[in-house]
């Protein structure tokens, strides 16, 4: 993996904020394979060992993340777990032999197509006036990503509906602005990739159910 700033990787990862990164290397407290380091300095998450304030912090390394297209029937809810005992969506997936974090709001007498995890691949450009899952997949994202970053808009459940107006053209932007990418309000596939690795990074962090459910409105 080509090197990338000292700040990136320990947000990517979930590790703390950006700016709180930016803050804790400006005070001398990150240190790169036992060196000090700057702001502006850069590491490989692949090979290089981070600490701060002396305590080793864990890298995942070379994520690969895929998708399940999973087309849900009537009877099972949206959601990772049901305290009342209702039939989930997970226990259509519970073959697949990894965690698996659902993606999207079907009510429970609803059927159609949910976007399960999520890949590093995408195909199209994303800009005002698109519709469709595509989009709305974009919105979740911007969602849970504007709960954990105080420079992103909030979201209400509502607004998650796969059609990218206004709203969503700002959210883009504002999270181009926060990440350092040209401020374009276009999702291209730099704009994506940066966002799935935010939202992983912060699922890494909070990563309870519940946490999403009073975040975004699961059911």
């Amino acid at each position: 993996m080509a090197e990338q700033r000292i700040q990136k990787v320990l947000s990517d990862q979930g590790i703390c904020s950006r700016r709180a990164a930016e803050r804790m290397i400006a005070e001398g407290r990150v240190k790169v394979n036992g060196r000090p380091i700057s702001l502006g300095d850069k590491m490989d998450p692949d090979f290089d060992k981070v600490s701060i304030d002396g305590k080793n912090q864990r890298i995942v390394r070379k994520r690969k993340y895929i998708y399940i297209m999973l087309h849900k029937p009537r009877g099972y809810i949206t959601t990772a777990s049901d305290e009342r005992g209702r039939k989930t969506v997970m226990d259509l997936v519970a073959d697949v032999g990894r965690r698996v974090y659902p993606v999207g709001r079907l009510d429970k007498d609803s059927e159609g197509l949910l976007l399960d995890e999520v890949s590093r691949q995408f195909p199209e450009e994303l800009r005002e006036g698109a519709t469709g899952p595509g989009v709305q997949l974009l919105q979740y994202f911007l969602a849970i990503v504007g709960e954990y970053y105080e420079q992103l808009p909030r979201w209400q459940p509502s607004q998650i509906d796969g059609v990218f107006g206004p709203q969503t053209r700002e959210a883009v932007s504002a999270y181009q602005r926060m990440i350092g990418l040209p401020e374009t309000g276009i999702v291209d596939r730099a704009t994506w990739n940066e966002l799935v690795s935010t939202y992983q990074s912060v699922l890494a962090a909070q990563p309870t159910q519940e946490w999403l459910e009073q975040a975004v409105g699961f059911p």
